[in-house]
C-alpha cells in the first residue's frame, strides 16, 4: 500500500511540474456549489471554460436560455448552442467572470451565427475591473450563410478581473439586434497591443 502510494505521488509531483513548465495552469479556477474546476489548458491561450457550453454554470445567465448542440459548429461538429435572449430583450444578458489577471490588453473572441432567415444586428460586451473600470461594446451584423468570428478588445490598468459577455442586453440599442442566436468557441486571450493578431481558436478541457 506504501509503495502504491509512493507511486502515485511521484507520478502527480511529475506531472506538476511538466504543466508548469509548459506554462500551464493547475490551480483551481471554481468553487461553486461544492464543484470544484481545474485548468489544464494553456491559459495564454483562453482564459474561458466551457467555451463551446453555455448551458453550464460558470456561464451566468438573465432571463436567457441555452439549447445544447442545437446546429453544426464551425467544424461541422454538432457542438454549437443555441441562445435565446427572447425573453426579456432589455435586460437578458450571459457572462463569465475571470479574477487574478496580470495588466494589459486583452481580446474576447466567439463565433455567431444567426439563425435561418434572419440577418441582424448583434452586439458582445467586455467590462474590466482594474483600478478603474472599463466597458466595450462592439455591434456586429450577423447572418444565417455562414460562422462569423468577431471580437471586441479592453485594456485592464491593473491587476484585475475581466467580465465577457456573449450578449448583452443593458447596451443601448441591443433591444433592436437579434433575438436568438448561435453561439460556440468563446476565447479570452491575452494580446500584445489592442491591434494585436487573434490566437487560433483553442477550446479548453476541464477537470471537476
Amino acid at each position: 500500500m506504501k509503495s502504491l502510494i509512493k507511486t502515485v505521488f511521484v507520478i502527480f509531483v511529475f506531472l506538476v511540474f511538466s504543466c508548469k513548465k509548459r506554462g500551464y495552469l493547475i490551480n483551481e479556477l471554481r468553487s461553486d456549489n461544492n464543484r470544484k474546476i481545474f485548468n489544464l489548458e494553456n491559459t495564454e491561450s483562453n482564459y474561458l471554460i466551457y467555451t463551446e457550453d453555455f448551458m453550464d454554470e460558470s456561464w451566468s445567465k438573465f432571463h436567457v436560455k441555452v439549447r445544447n448542440n442545437a446546429t453544426l459548429d464551425p467544424n461541422g461538429n454538432p457542438t454549437a448552442d443555441l441562445v435565446d435572449f427572447s425573453e426579456d430583450i432589455s435586460n437578458s444578458r450571459i457572462s463569465q467572470v475571470v479574477d487574478n489577471l496580470p495588466e494589459g490588453y486583452y481580446a474576447f473572441s466567439i463565433y455567431l451565427k444567426a439563425l435561418k432567415g434572419d440577418i441582424g444586428k448583434f452586439i458582445i460586451s467586455v467590462k474590466s475591473r482594474g483600478n478603474k473600470e472599463e466597458w466595450r461594446n462592439r455591434s456586429i451584423k450577423i447572418e444565417d450563410s455562414h460562422w462569423k468570428r468577431v471580437d471586441v478588445r479592453i485594456k485592464l490598468d491593473s491587476v484585475g478581473s475581466i467580465v465577457i459577455y456573449p450578449g448583452n442586453r443593458l447596451v443601448n440599442g441591443s433591444d433592436k439586434s437579434l433575438k436568438r442566436i448561435y453561439m460556440w468557441g468563446a476565447q479570452l486571450e491575452k494580446i500584445n497591443s489592442i491591434s494585436s493578431e487573434l490566437k487560433k481558436y483553442k477550446g479548453v478541457k476541464v477537470i471537476k
